[in-house]
């Protein structure tokens, strides 16, 4: 299996289990910078050492019993039917999760309504979370399309935010999830959509920043 097809193998079960760059970058010796330039695309020639770390931990991040990875002679492979996990509405367990959209209902946590969820989402992987919400536009699409389900992890530290993961940002007059990166201005970030054909990157001074979140996964909205 050559190092392109070992990199395809990476991103479809990244999307599969909901791992994201900042999750590898937390459980493995790769930093989290590597793991999104490697997820993104950016990196053309990833170190081999690299691409099996990562592979080791995808294959202990698939639930005992249910499945494992496995290299044959030309692939990778995933051997499973389904995970033991999966996202459940709770009445008492779980992150609790607001119907609102994030770039207009924002106001619901300023105003300290916290305290009245709709309901709340129990799902192992994300339950460190804050809450959930609803993501609104496609400019992050097809990584979190319109009317997804965004858990969030609020951050109280700008100097500590992570170029490279997604992050959901409250401006005075914007609210938004994107990708940041590092801007070439002073006292900036650059925040940087998935669709970068249809959607283009911005500038933003930090000290616009009324507060931010950590974007930790997504699901798909209940019916």
């Amino acid at each position: 299996m050559n190092t392109e097809e070992k990199v395809k193998f990476i991103k479809e079960t990244c999307e599969k289990l909901n791992v994201t760059a900042y999750e590898i970058g937390e459980n493995t010796t790769i930093s989290t910078v590597a793991a999104y330039n490697i997820l993104s695309g950016e990196s053309k020639n990833p170190r081999e050492k690299t691409l099996g770390i990562i592979l080791q931990y995808l294959e202990s991040r698939i639930n005992e019993g249910v499945g494992t990875i496995n290299e044959g002679k030309s692939q990778y492979y995933v051997n499973r039917s389904e995970l033991k996990d999966s996202p459940r509405a709770s009445d008492k367990s779980g992150v609790p999760y607001f119907n609102v959209d994030f770039s207009s209902g924002y106001d619901l946590f300023e105003n300290n309504q916290t305290t009245n969820p709709n309901f709340y989402i129990d799902y192992k992987p994300y339950n460190h979370a804050d809450l959930w919400i609803n993501n609104v536009g496609n400019s992050m699409s097809p990584k979190i399309e319109n009317g997804d389900i965004v858990a969030l992890q609020q951050k109280h530290d700008i100097n500590q935010m992570l170029y490279g993961e997604i992050y959901a940002i409250v401006f005075p007059e914007i609210r938004t999830i994107k990708y940041i990166r590092k801007s070439k201005k002073n006292d900036h970030i650059l925040l940087v959509p998935h669709d970068q054909v249809n959607y283009d990157e911005q500038d933003m001074p930090k000290n616009l920043i009324k507060s931010f979140f950590l974007v930790l996964g997504s699901i798909k909205k209940f019916f």
